[in-house]
């Protein structure tokens, strides 16, 4: 591997959905503990928590890729390069020409994975026999959870049809897991606006592992404390409130 390319996270959740951490913990930790340049946090229906992490790329030296992860009737998708909000559950056909008409690109993130909502194979099929219809750019190859790991051979055959650009993607809820999956960029990759050619011309490769059973638990530990943390705050603040 040349170590000359540019590593990206393109999938990466923060605490604007079901994310333990804020964008800025996020974007910090990137860029200090990992040798990632590019990230993209994709919140569930929730573009705002990428905003604000955008905001902050040229305070820690990373490009930030504004994005969501939008649930669609259909399934998920990634889209990347948009700052609107898309409304959930609206049609992948319409989420698609939305994320187009705004000047972004969509990628497939975990497609075909029975173990989330995923775009099934049929709906992938009829994106692409569309006539004069947007397709999607980027499928990822790479998604190291459980459930990017059970439909990784069946992605890559696909893709050797389809065609996309690979990306790699952690779908990372905590901080210790960003990076471990990645995207490798040409090292001419400097803007926002070369992240996203680079996606467009099939320049990109996608790399990684997988998470072990022992890492899954882990990671759920670390979720479910936080959730339980959460929680009791939110009580704390209530019962507080209640006696003003």
């Amino acid at each position: 591997m040349d170590r000359k390319l540019i590593k990206a996270d393109l999938h990466i959740h923060s605490n604007f959905s079901d994310g333990i951490a804020s964008p800025e913990e996020i974007v910090k930790y990137a860029a200090q503990n990992t040798d990632l340049k590019i990230i993209a946090i994709t919140d569930h229906d929730n573009i705002k928590g990428s905003l604000k992490a955008a905001e902050l790329g040229d305070k820690y030296g990373l490009i930030v890729v504004p994005g969501v992860e939008v649930t669609t009737l259909q399934g998920h998708v990634i889209c990347l390069f948009i700052e609107k909000h898309i409304r959930k559950f609206t049609s992948l056909y319409k989420t698609i020409e939305i994320t187009y008409e705004s000047g972004g690109i969509i990628v497939l993130p975990h497609p075909m994975s029975p173990l989330t909502y995923s775009i099934p194979l049929h709906c992938i099929k009829k994106i692409f026999k569309r006539e004069h219809f947007p397709k999607p750019d980027a499928i990822e190859i790479i998604n190291p959870t459980l459930a990017g790991r059970v439909i990784r051979q069946k992605v890559l055959e696909l893709n050797k049809i389809l065609n996309l650009a690979e990306v790699a993607g952690t779908d990372s809820h905590t901080l210790d897991t960003i990076g471990s999956a990645y995207t490798l960029f040409p090292e001419n990759t400097k803007t926002l606006e070369d992240v996203k050619r680079a996606i467009i011309n099939r320049q990109t490769r996608a790399y990684g592992d997988f998470w072990s059973i022992k890492e899954h638990l882990r990671i759920a530990k670390t979720r479910l404390n936080s959730d339980i943390k959460s929680f009791a705050q939110k009580i704390s603040e209530k019962l507080i409130n209640g006696y003003r």
